[in-house]
């Protein structure tokens, strides 16, 4: 008679998590994403920003930034919520700015709403449209008319994730 080797239930249960990780490893988090465009808008990393963009919006992006960078300091994000789609390819993240412009020292609030598509491996910013606050350089003008290029309005409903801060985001936060 033969035995078989015993094999534990966590070793198993282990081998089928990481197989199902697998799948998806090549996708960038959504999360993550969001981090890099917002970051280097913060920190003026507009290289690392506009690799968030479709390639066709980038150079303009790049030469609106570059003029931007003259007098706009954004002083802090902060990602207030992100609703995902219900087929998981799209996104609408609300992120509150806190800006000033070095030619008057004021300083600002701006809440946008970023809509976010998956394209292959990677989450893009698709669009940014105002949403309440003081008129931000670099957003649309609140007065506009939003492209929003899917038919829904800025605060369409879509399911609410909560936003978890990482320290880094509360080494800014006002004590």
């Amino acid at each position: 008679m033969t035995t078989r080797p015993r094999r534990s239930p966590w070793l198993l249960a282990l081998a089928a998590l990481s197989a199902c990780g697998a799948a998806h490893k090549d996708t960038e988090p959504l999360e993550l994403s969001v981090r890099v465009y917002n970051d280097g808008i913060r920190w003026e990393r507009f290289d690392d920003a506009a690799l968030r963009l479709p390639p066709a919006d980038r150079d303009d992006f790049l030469d609106q930034r570059d003029r931007l960078s003259d007098d706009l300091r954004v002083h802090h994000y902060e990602v207030v919520r992100v609703r995902h789609g219900p087929d998981g390819k799209r996104a609408r993240v609300h992120v509150k700015y806190r800006w000033y412009l070095e030619s008057n020292g004021i300083l600002h609030e701006t809440h946008t709403v970023q809509r976010w598509q998956r394209q292959q491996e990677l989450w893009m910013m698709v669009g940014e449209d105002f949403l309440r606050g003081d008129p931000m350089p670099g957003v649309a003008d609140p007065d506009a008319e939003p492209d929003r290029g899917d038919g829904e309005d800025a605060e369409s409903e879509l399911p609410v994730v909560p936003v978890v801060p990482d320290e880094s985001d509360l080494s800014d936060a006002p004590r």
